[in-house]
């Protein structure tokens, strides 16, 4: 599930700051001009982008430094007008992903209403969406300067999709959130 994670100097010292006396996250957004997009299609491109940087992976179990082997995409589903907590196993083969994602809401489908479907494990990153009603949404984490994996926000509204990402600041900083975005925008074309 995961490994012990290897350091520069410059990243431990990074870390250190980050994680004592300026421990952080921070939310950047950007806006797409998408028109139509499928819920398992931008999963996959979300959960390709997450599990292709390395940085994204990086965590604190046990007081060690570890990168996950990959990170599962954990997301609320609307049922009766309540959401459901659910995730699926991530693949970077995207017909495998989608058979996951196509089990899993197979499953909500036939499942009587529960707050969690699938209880997720430490290697989820989370990601809610929403239409048009609200203009932002914010998760905060009661441990949230202990948690180190991306939290992602979704608006789509008629043409345009708005991503919301919130990174701790220990792994990740605005370069890499630039070039996080920018592969994204070539995944969503």
């Amino acid at each position: 599930m995961y490994k012990k994670a290897f350091l520069s100097n410059y990243e431990l010292d990074k870390f250190k700051v980050y994680t004592s006396s300026a421990n952080s996250r921070f939310e950047v957004s950007k806006r797409f001009k998408i028109k139509k997009l499928k819920n398992v299609d931008f999963l996959f491109n979300l959960s390709k982008v997450v599990n292709d940087t390395k940085e994204l992976k990086l965590s604190v179990i046990n007081g060690e430094i570890i990168e996950f082997n990959v990170l599962n995409p954990a997301y609320v589903l609307e049922k009766n007008q309540e959401i459901v907590n659910t995730f699926t196993n991530y693949s970077s083969n995207y017909e495998e992903f989608v058979r996951n994602y196509e089990k899993d809401y197979e499953l909500f489908l036939q499942s009587p209403l529960a707050f969690s479907l699938k209880q997720s494990d430490i290697n989820c990153f989370y990601v809610s969406s929403f239409k048009g009603y609200f203009d932002s949404f914010s998760l905060h984490l009661k441990n949230g300067f202990e948690f180190y994996q991306p939290i992602f926000t979704s608006l789509k509204d008629n043409e345009e999709l708005v991503i919301y990402a919130n990174f701790h600041h220990a792994f990740f900083d605005l370069a890499r959130a630039k070039k996080f975005y920018d592969y994204l925008a070539e995944l969503l074309k």
